[in-house]
């Protein structure tokens, strides 16, 4: 029989309601010694956005990272989308999976969802890190659900090509295996994509950033959309910590540029500790 290539991470679902929600988790030896760490991705992506940052982490961390609901392998939400339904639908997996305080991590729709999290669960996290915090000016609030509308089939396939550029145009200097990831995943998510977007404009994320308890780094790449949002952002925590990512660093930085990534992380966490 064929054998497989051997991976440092594993995959598994979890029951969730009548659905499921898959992840990913750092697989080393005597994890359970090391702090929990929660990855919470961006849209249209999933938690395999996120396998090299685990890597990197996995000396450090038990890492999870999960496919937020209508995304990658996880079953969509029955009901309206909002960043508080999918916290909830998260929060309940990771409970099942692991029931220990953690840090949690999130990137652009993952940072609103990881603000949600801490601040109806301030109990369970330990410590903060957003990437690209989604606190957005009326201008972003206008314009960022068109930027995720779906382009109806056609029979020319031209709706694979807008598509197409929509994902290429967020990074040109990207690989074109990660372009070709993020474009399969943003036609999975089908409607999840555009209701997510939604669900960040109406969020009250300024007001839930009041709320949060533990220490918290905000940090972006320089070539982040959101990297005019990381100083009203700290402007707004009770436990503020301002982080540093590469100037040419943009919405890929976790896939292109782990290290730094992982740097900061790492060194937040263990100052936190």
């Amino acid at each position: 029989m064929p054998g497989l290539l051997k991976k440092s991470l594993r995959c598994g679902y979890v029951d969730v309601g009548e659905g499921q929600i898959h992840y990913r988790y750092s697989k080393i030896s005597d994890t359970r010694s090391l702090p929990l760490l929660v990855l919470l991705h961006q849209s249209p992506s999933a938690s395999v956005m996120y396998e090299q940052l685990m890597l990197a982490l996995a000396e450090h961390f038990e890492v999870l990272a999960l496919d937020t609901p209508g995304f990658g392998q996880s079953d969509a939400l029955e009901g309206p989308t909002s960043i508080n339904a999918l916290t909830l639908v998260l929060h309940s997996a990771k409970s099942q999976i692991d029931s220990r305080p953690c840090y949690v991590f999130g990137h652009h729709t993952g940072a609103a969802i990881a603000v949600e999290w801490a601040a109806t669960f301030p109990q369970e996290v330990t410590c903060l890190a957003l990437s690209g915090p989604p606190l957005l000016d009326e201008h972003l609030k206008s314009v960022l659900v068109e930027r995720a509308c779906l382009f109806p089939p056609r029979e020319d396939g031209q709706h694979l090509i807008s598509m197409w550029h929509r994902i290429r145009d967020k990074d040109r200097q990207a690989p074109l295996s990660l372009s070709v990831r993020e474009l399969c995943l943003a036609f999975s998510a089908d409607t999840a994509y555009p209701q997510s977007y939604q669900a960040v404009v109406d969020h009250n994320f300024t007001e839930q950033l009041a709320n949060i308890i533990c220490p918290t780094l905000v940090l972006a790449g320089g070539k982040d959309p959101l990297y005019d949002s990381v100083e009203p952002t700290l402007k707004q925590l009770k436990h503020p910590q301002k982080g540093e990512l590469p100037a040419q660093s943009g919405t890929y930085v976790c896939d292109l540029n782990t290290d730094a990534v992982a740097q900061q992380l790492t060194r937040f966490w263990q100052q936190n500790s």
